[in-house]
């Protein structure tokens, strides 16, 4: 009884590292695709236990930001603030799971998503701690680019895993001989199923049990001169349990993740031209504009105003055609839900008005922000060079025979819809300002042409330093006027 207590002391650990170092020494790998598979990919596929979870949190987040929320808010808000503003408790803490959960599965599987060819994760990301209260919600909203591409591809890639798995099962089924794969093949007739439909039974379930199916397919052995036990696996019978035990009925998953798009991802000559496709739109007069700018003189009534103003763009940008004629305010209280909506803006507005407000909020904003020092646009530092002092003498010159606001209207219009969108390797850079609005305009109409014939010579480095030139000469020009 003592040797053999003494023997069994060297018999090898059996585990899942064993068993894989096992059937490649053995030279098995060829021969049990699925089970080599399942070994190699066992942590991803251990994670997919945590999808149903991540997609109803996606879900949520989606609901709640896609173009209502502007990417700044979302990277500034932390995930406990974020816990803090869920007023209902049961809510808080759902979400409080939900959150922990894609931080289990995150933990599992980040160090393949740096190199994930389909979506990597940049390196920076990596180490985040998804779950921890001070770090950005943005990690968690859905996106594909930024921070939110993490869950995005954490997601993505365990659908791939998940599928790619169900289908080199599906193929030893489908080549089974018939008096051995009957029953599965008259029962699993490749089901797929909707990723905002996964439940949790639609996924392996085999880590409570994995360990006992291993183990009912190994064999000691003991051989004569050694000090120690041979381990022995039946792959065959090993990867047919495997298959009935834990693969078996299981759906592949279609593949349909929420992206958020924020409220100034739809500052674009494209979403507008949409807007302007699917809402004819309307002019608003001299007197309306005034009494805009009457109502709205503070930053932040400006602020709110144009976030409203831009949650209805994206919806107005995403959906089908429109009557312009429609209340502005119906669609926005009634079919949005921005409760506030008439408070913030006003009334006796349609949607066909919706790029004029956007117009005349979206500029006043910026000259006022302006006016304080700061810069009230998201460009590339290149964009931001100072003019020198005898270009603003000439431009004041200049400026003193064109319509100003048509001047800042243009200039803010463009700048927002494509020059923050211009990197310092784009060779517009080289540009002047003049020839970057014809081609983003695609032609001049005689009236423009004759307003922003200054910006000729000007190069693009300078847009910003120009928008500050225009600015302040007007302000300039109304101080003049009010002595």
């Amino acid at each position: 009884p003592d040797l053999q207590h003494s023997l069994w002391k060297y018999r090898p650990n059996i585990n899942l590292e064993h068993l894989s170092q096992k059937i490649q020494i053995e030279g098995q790998h060829v021969k049990y695709p699925a089970l080599v598979f399942f070994l190699k990919e066992e942590t991803s596929l251990r994670a997919t236990k945590y999808l149903p979870s991540i997609v109803k949190l996606q879900r949520f987040l989606y609901d709640i930001h896609h173009y209502r929320s502007s990417e700044e808010e979302a990277h500034e808000k932390s995930i406990g603030q974020f816990l803090i503003d869920i007023s209902n408790d049961q809510m808080r803490n759902e979400l409080k799971s939900m959150i922990e959960n894609v931080q289990q599965a995150w933990l599992l599987v980040r160090g393949k998503l740096q190199t994930y060819g389909r979506l990597p994760v940049p390196q920076a990301y990596v180490n985040v701690d998804l779950s921890h209260e001070t770090t950005s919600i943005a990690y968690l909203i859905p996106k594909t680019t930024g921070r939110g591409c993490c869950t995005t591809a954490l997601v993505d890639h365990l659908v791939m895993i998940h599928n790619e798995f169900i289908n080199i099962c599906i193929k030893i089924i489908k080549e089974m001989p018939y008096t051995t794969g009957r029953t599965w093949k008259s029962v699993w007739r490749d089901p797929s199923v909707q990723l905002k439909d996964l439940r949790d039974t639609q996924l392996l379930q085999y880590e409570n049990r994995l360990m006992a199916v291993i183990l009912a397919h190994c064999h000691y052995s003991l051989t004569v001169g050694q000090q120690h036990t041979d381990v022995e696996y039946d792959y065959a019978a090993l990867e047919k349990h495997l298959l009935n035990e834990f693969v078996y009925g299981k759906p592949k998953i279609q593949l349909d993740i929420p992206h958020v798009v924020f409220r100034k991802d739809v500052y674009t000559a494209e979403r507008f031209e949409m807007i302007h496709t699917k809402v004819p739109q309307i002019p608003l007069s001299a007197a309306v504009r005034k009494d805009i700018l009457t109502r709205l003189t503070m930053i932040q009534q400006l602020r709110q105003a144009l976030d409203h103003i831009d949650v209805v763009m994206g919806f107005l940008s995403a959906g089908g055609k429109e009557n312009p004629n429609m209340s502005l305010n119906h669609y926005a209280i009634k079919i949005l839900e921005i409760q506030d909506f008439n408070k913030v803006i006003g009334t006796g507005y349609c949607i066909g008005h919706i790029l004029a407000l956007w117009d005349i909020v979206a500029v006043e904003l910026a000259r006022k922000v302006t006016l304080t020092g700061e810069v009230p646009y998201s460009v590339n530092d290149g964009l931001q060079q100072h003019l020198s002092t005898d270009v603003v003498i000439q431009m004041n010159e200049d400026l003193e025979h064109v319509n100003l606001d048509v001047v800042l209207s243009t200039l803010n219009n463009f700048i927002e819809t494509h020059v923050r969108n211009i990197n310092e390797a784009d060779h517009r850079m080289e540009w002047t300002i003049k020839e970057c609005l014809e081609e983003h305009l695609g032609f001049l109409p005689g009236e423009l042409e004759k307003e922003i014939k200054f910006l000729r010579e000007i190069p693009m480095s300078q847009v910003i330093g120009v928008w500050n030139a225009v600015v302040f000469y007007k302000k300039q020009l109304e101080s003049e006027s009010q002595r």
